[in-house]
């Protein structure tokens, strides 16, 4: 298990500026791959040469990443709030 996921405010507080980079920096990327997964999910769905089973394996890993992007995203506001 790696520990650093679960850490907490309290254990944060004293590495706060540090930490808040880190963190800020990590919201701003998951950020931009909330917003870019919708038109990566367009781009495989009218991808017309790929076999039809291919696009929906290529949509189903776009979902999976929004998925695990959106999840990230509300442990890191139970970690912080």
């Amino acid at each position: 298990v790696h520990y650093a996921i679960f850490v907490n405010r309290s254990v944060a507080a004293t590495h706060r500026p540090l930490f808040e980079i880190v963190c800020g920096s990590e919201v701003l990327m998951l950020l931009l791959v909330a917003f870019l997964c919708p038109f990566n999910f367009w781009i495989a769905y009218k991808a017309a040469p790929l076999h039809r089973n291919l696009r929906y394996a290529l949509m189903f890993s776009v979902v999976q990443g929004m998925q695990g992007t959106f999840s990230r995203i509300i442990l890191l506001c139970a970690q912080n709030f």
